[in-house]
């Protein structure tokens, strides 16, 4: 059960990718004080939607500065399935379907390579919608599947799952030296798969024409009576 659970993460990168934050949305977050120039500005407004957050295909590093293996790298793959779909890969990790539709990115399918199970939602998953206003948090809610990747047909678990999404800031993030004017995202996100459940908290960093630059995530797993806490910040390291 607990394998299962890790596949129905919302990332990033999801990507990748707990709750119980410290600090509140529309505060600067403290594991990217030494890349945060200036003050955020909150509540701002998004300039081109789509040149924003729709990722390019190619391939990025991001190196993880803080949390859960802190010190390490991730490779994070993007590939146009056409359609207005992609797949965006966190190798050895996670794997997302992204449909573009007049509502906005959802995500519509999550596997998770190291437990081998897939998770579908229905509907699909919110991640960026296309009518955030600055301070007003865009809500859903549905149910999710997991089966194992290699026989769809076997049912490991279901629930429910919960959604809060909010354009909370935007702030300047300089690296290699060079000034990145970012737009955040913060979603909160619940998942009940009854024994277990799920909390994460993301703040994602976007910049036009550039994509996903970076993430701070705290998230949540208990399973029964036991809770399992992991961290991140990861940052781009290459484009």
């Amino acid at each position: 059960m607990r394998n299962a659970i890790l596949a129905i993460l919302v990332p990033l990168l999801c990507l990748p990718m707990g709750c119980m934050s410290d600090v509140p949305p529309g505060k600067p977050r403290p594991t990217l004080d030494t890349y945060r120039v200036g003050d955020l500005v909150e509540k701002g407004s998004i300039d081109d939607w789509e040149k924003t957050f729709i990722q390019s295909p190619g391939t990025t590093t991001y190196s993880i500065i803080d949390g859960t293996d802190s010190g390490k790298t991730v490779t994070y793959d993007v590939t146009s399935l056409g359609d207005s779909t992609w797949k965006l890969n966190v190798v050895d990790r996670v794997a997302y379907t992204w449909k573009l539709t007049d509502d906005g990115l959802h995500c519509e399918v999550t596997v998770d390579a190291p437990s081998g199970s897939t998770s579908t939602f229905d509907p699909p998953l919110p991640v960026i919608p296309r009518n955030l206003e600055p301070g007003k948090p865009v809500k859903a809610k549905g149910r999710i599947t997991v089966t194992h990747t290699d026989n769809p047909s076997s049912k490991m678990a279901s629930g429910t799952w919960t959604i809060s999404i909010l354009h909370d800031a935007d702030v300047t993030l300089k690296i290699d030296g060079t000034d990145i004017d970012c737009t955040r995202i913060y979603s909160d996100y619940d998942a009940d798969l009854g024994l277990a459940t799920v909390k994460r908290d993301t703040w994602d960093y976007y910049a036009k024409d550039q994509g996903w630059i970076a993430t701070v995530f705290k998230q949540t797993i208990t399973k029964v009576i036991i809770p399992e806490h992991t961290s991140g910040t990861w940052i781009r390291s290459g484009k």
